[in-house]
């Protein structure tokens, strides 16, 4: 996927970001159909993101990919629902909840981003209550 997108990213970057959409909502409905259990590889997550949330800030892809498995081991069968996603001038805001494996909300917060120049998250702060610190 990266190598169709990457001819035209500089090129053509708005075409580019919205072929990107929509690779993602296609491989995301297969996650809910059941025919890809891993996130969507179209997950633009640039290798020098900045990760901040309640527990602390991680610097790297690699440091916030061990974080998030973390958190599947910490809550197996755990996810997080988008509710909105609002974007502008690089900058992007989510309102999601926590789900347990039954489906129940756990935890509600809020996501700030911010992109890089070639659309990738470059850096994220997430709001949620620690569990005994609200």
């Amino acid at each position: 996927m990266i190598d169709i997108l990457n001819p035209i990213w500089t090129d053509k970057p708005e075409t580019a970001k919205r072929v990107l959409q929509r690779m993602r909502v296609v491989l995301e409905a297969a996650i809910v159909r059941g025919d890809r259990k891993s996130a969507s590889p179209t997950t633009g997550v640039h290798p020098d993101v900045s990760y901040c949330d309640p527990n602390g800030l991680i610097e790297g892809r690699a440091a916030l990919s061990d974080y998030m498995a973390g958190f599947q081991q910490t809550v197996p069968g755990g996810t997080f629902k988008l509710n909105t996603l609002k974007l502008h001038n690089d900058r992007t805001l989510a309102n999601w909840p926590m789900l347990g494996p039954d489906g129940k909300t756990l935890q509600d917060g809020v996501s700030y981003g911010h992109l890089a120049a070639d659309g990738r998250l470059m850096a994220i702060s997430g709001f949620f209550d620690l569990p005994g610190k609200e």
